[in-house]
């Protein structure tokens, strides 16, 4: 994009950096600060052309640059078909580049609509190929329709495709998926057999007397006996990427994350898996929480999560014996069986806070037992009367005092420092608190109330200049979203 006189965005001496985005996009992901810059240079020219779009859209597009300013990623899916109005459609040539722009600010922000579009540029690419272009566009072309059938699927979670097509011209989102159904299917049972799995009950349960457990039994006879399939490892380059962009200052847990899958890749692991449960320490309120939830979802595991805090015993880990007036499998066993995944991601949140007794049961002792490499693989679950393999559930702990947690438990783990959010952070907050409403209300976060540029403003000075913390600003955000919804409710009136 070329920078305009007269244009405050301050990135004009960085302007080379931005040239040939789309084959930025095609080898590499764009890094935290290239995001920064392409997201204030795509306000910037949108804020110049404001003049050259029709009135109703001129009103749309003010409120949602702050919105973008802000790196909301929703905001940039809205922005993207009002901006073709000047932009030119996909087919203009001359305008490609500045789509591009945009697309791959979008795709830095995970949108699938972003991948979607890029891909069509580069489907377009293979079938009027220029002049030098090479020979091999069979396989292409081939490559890029196979993309376009997973991104179709992808997408029809976040917009309905029809919408999309008419609004950026990309008819082939309609035409019906070139897929053979009887072959699909055969490929998709070959890959559920295929993939990775494991046995988790090393024997049969044995019956029980108790009426109200007996259902459950037959439901863990049933749905895990036999072979449990277990979550496949994802691209670690792709799923660290997305979790840099949402927590920029939990670079080292990142980093230990990507570097324990790729090694695990490297090693012919075809599962999720770390190699040692994790602690995330760190105070209070900096998100060790939330980057579980995030984990669990972008790695496509299922989760549980124990409460340490406020656990007097070991049961909601370990669950209760038979013989007790209500017999529960312990957690892990019940994720298995709720998800029949073999490979649950735990979150022990808190866990230096645990309480217990010998009497009752500790829950660090019943940690210990589950994490010791040698015990999880034949681990007595007393409501089941058999052993289970929990060798590969995945385990996340988080303290803020790591003194509190016994040295025994603590050789267990691999213990990683998290900081505070820093100033630089908070776009990368403000889109997590905005995700979070969203999740809370069941809706997109473009659905959510405007929240007013005034108050953004100020949320952003008073984090920047230390006088906001993380759990503050999440509670100002609520308090801003709710102040939009009335400030409507008002207009509609």
């Amino acid at each position: 994009m070329t920078e305009r006189p007269g244009n405050e965005s301050g990135v004009g001496s960085e302007a080379p950096e931005c040239e040939n985005l789309l084959g930025l996009w095609r080898v590499r992901r764009p890094s935290v600060d290239a995001q920064v810059r392409l997201r204030t240079a795509l306000v910037a020219e949108a804020r110049v052309r404001l003049d050259e779009v029709s009135a109703a859209t001129r009103g749309t597009l003010s409120s949602l640059l702050p919105r973008c300013e802000s790196g909301d990623p929703w905001a940039w899916m809205l922005l993207f078909p009002l901006v073709r109005e000047t932009w030119g459609l996909p087919g203009d040539q001359n305008r490609w580049p500045e789509i591009e722009n945009g697309c791959l600010v979008l795709a830095s922000r995970a949108v699938p609509l972003a991948d979607l579009v890029l891909t069509m540029r580069l489907h377009r690419d293979v079938q009027h190929p220029p002049d030098d272009a090479g020979t091999d566009g069979n396989r292409a072309e081939a490559a890029l329709n196979a993309r376009l059938e997973r991104l179709r699927v992808r997408l029809a979670r976040f917009a309905d495709p029809a919408d999309i097509a008419s609004g950026l011209g990309l008819d082939i989102l309609l035409a019906p998926p070139a897929v053979d159904k009887a072959a699909d299917a055969v490929r998709s049972e070959e890959d559920r057999q295929d993939g990775p799995a494991m046995r988790v009950l090393l024997a049969s349960p044995p019956p029980t007397g108790d009426r109200d457990f007996r259902p459950i039994l037959d439901r863990i006879r049933t749905t895990l006996d036999g072979e449990v399939p277990l979550a496949p490892a994802p691209d670690p380059d792709d799923l660290c990427a997305a979790l840099e962009r949402e927590f920029p200052w939990f670079g080292a847990v990142v980093e230990r994350v990507h570097d324990d899958l790729l090694l695990g890749a490297r090693c012919g692991r075809t599962f999720f898996g770390l190699s040692r449960p994790l602690l995330l320490a760190g105070p209070p309120g900096v998100g060790k929480t939330r980057f579980a939830h995030r984990l669990s979802r972008l790695a496509g595991l299922p989760m549980g999560m124990v409460n340490a805090a406020g656990a007097s015993d070991n049961r909601l880990l370990q669950g209760t014996a038979r013989g007790w007036g209500t017999v529960t499998p312990s957690l892990p066993v019940l994720l298995m069986l709720r998800d029949r995944m073999a490979n649950p991601l735990v979150l022990v949140d808190e866990v230096d806070k645990a309480g217990g007794s010998d009497r009752n049961g500790r829950l660090h002792h019943t940690l210990l037992s589950m994490l010791e490499p040698s015990s999880s693989r034949r681990w007595p679950d007393e409501a089941l009367a058999v052993a289970v393999d929990l060798s590969r559930v995945v385990w996340l702990l988080t303290a803020n005092d790591t003194g509190a947690i016994p040295a025994l438990l603590m050789s267990r783990l691999a213990v990683v420092e998290v900081g505070t959010p820093r100033a630089r952070d908070f776009d990368a907050l403000f889109a997590g608190c905005l995700a979070d409403a969203a999740d809370d209300y069941e809706c997109a976060v473009a659905v959510l109330p405007e929240i007013d540029p005034t108050a953004l403003d100020a949320m952003r000075e008073g984090f920047v200049r230390g006088r906001l913390q993380a759990r503050q600003l999440a509670a100002l955000i609520r308090r801003a979203l709710v102040a939009g919804a009335k400030a409507e409710r008002k207009l509609r009136c």
